[in-house]
């Protein structure tokens, strides 16, 4: 299993559970969920087969932007 680190700009835990909902769409999610006490907002995801592009993708199909934390 891997998990994805990623920074977002939503801030409200009401855009947040909009964002999840898009997210778990996509086969493969197997866990994810928000920091918003983070500054830069983070979003974790688990999943073995979802690459990052796809849940890039899918956040900004939410209308929120988003960028994978490096190591």
């Amino acid at each position: 299993m891997q998990v994805h680190v990623f920074k977002t700009n939503v801030q409200y835990p009401v855009y947040a559970d909009k964002v999840l909902r898009h997210v778990k769409e996509l086969d493969g999610v197997m866990r994810c969920n928000f920091d918003l006490t983070d500054c830069d907002h983070i979003l974790r995801v688990e999943t073995n087969i979802v690459p990052p592009t796809a849940v890039i993708a899918r956040v900004k199909l939410a209308g929120f932007d988003c960028e994978e934390l490096g190591d």
